[in-house]
């Protein structure tokens, strides 16, 4: 049976459970702001910490971090070393294939020489490409040669390896100015055949070397010793007021090859020429340091020519600074 509340009862009742809901909801919001506040201050305390905290690791981290390597290599720069030293740090890194490495070191403002094996004969490789520049701009100025002059492509110019005109359209003739520049900043075999075409052949170009250097490189094959290649090179840096010498030496610094003597110093101080073939490695050129500095490094048959030349300049340019 169904319990009856009068109308008295019934709205007292109402009010009763209207304040409670309304005391509950307050209780409710307290608590929520309280909450909130505990929330914050609790925040707060872990920012405040956790700064405290960054601020002793980055004190710590401070205190283990290693010393600035610039500064570690300027001081290491300041300690003089003797030629003598130089040439034994050579001798040490390269061990028992001294007898491998063709190398000479020629500051251009004091003329002192480092050389190792000077007279030794090396496949020269793409290095070639230097004197073959330097005799074509000779043509020019004789008159004989055009940098607008167009060549066409023949079948008997391509040849694998280095470049970028394997996969171009040889359709069109192409200036020889741009074939020059091609055989030095991508090393291009292709451009390099058709220049030696255009000088009347490889044995010729070889005869002009030996002429213009008075040098005695073998003509029966791409050979050179490192003397005859730093002959080269100095005469290119005494002559680079001629301004097809200078765009050559421009053209050296802006080659694409940077794993062997710019790999540990600046690349746009480095007028290099890199050449490989087989067993031989070679990367030759002028240093442009306040007192600039040639470097011929001709090698054979070693583990990692690459890495070895490019220690080898390493080593070169920390001594000539440090003089």
């Amino acid at each position: 049976m169904k319990k009856k509340y009068d109308k008295k009862t019934y709205f007292t009742r109402r009010i009763l459970v209207a304040a409670a809901m309304v005391v509950t909801i307050a209780a409710i919001i307290i608590l929520s702001l309280n909450l909130d506040i505990f929330a914050k201050d609790n925040k707060d305390e872990a920012l405040e910490l956790n700064s405290e905290t960054l601020e002793a690791k980055n004190s710590k981290d401070k205190e283990d971090s290693p010393p600035n390597d610039s500064k570690e290599k300027n001081s290491a720069l300041d300690k003089k070393m003797s030629k003598e030293e130089l040439e034994q740090n050579i001798k040490n890194y390269m061990g028992k294939d001294i007898n491998n490495l063709g190398l000479i070191y020629y500051d251009l403002t004091t003329g002192e020489k480092v050389t190792f094996n000077e007279n030794k004969k090396f496949l020269a490789a793409s290095t070639v490409k230097v004197q073959m520049n330097v005799i074509a701009y000779d043509w020019v100025d004789k008159g004989k040669l055009n940098l607008e002059e167009k060549l066409s492509y023949s079948k008997n110019d391509y040849e694998d390896g280095t470049g970028i005109l394997q996969d171009e359209d040889k359709s069109k003739p192409f200036k020889i100015q741009d074939l020059l520049d091609y055989s030095i900043i991508y090393s291009d075999n292709i451009a390099t055949n058709m220049i030696i075409r255009r000088l009347g052949g490889s044995k010729n170009l070889r005869t002009m070397v030996n002429s213009k250097f008075k040098i005695n490189m073998d003509t029966s094959g791409n050979y050179i010793t490192p003397k005859g290649e730093f002959t080269i090179l100095k005469y290119l840096y005494e002559n680079s007021n001629n301004e097809n010498y200078a765009h050559l030496i421009d053209i050296m610094k802006n080659t694409i090859f940077h794993d062997r003597m710019d790999k540990y110093i600046s690349q746009e101080i480095t007028a290099h020429k890199t050449g490989d073939y087989d067993e031989y490695v070679n990367d030759v050129g002028i240093v442009f340091t306040e007192k600039p500095y040639i470097l011929v490094a001709y090698t054979y048959n070693l583990q990692d020519g690459y890495e070895d030349i490019a220690r080898l300049s390493q080593m070169v340019y920390e001594y000539h600074l440090s003089k």
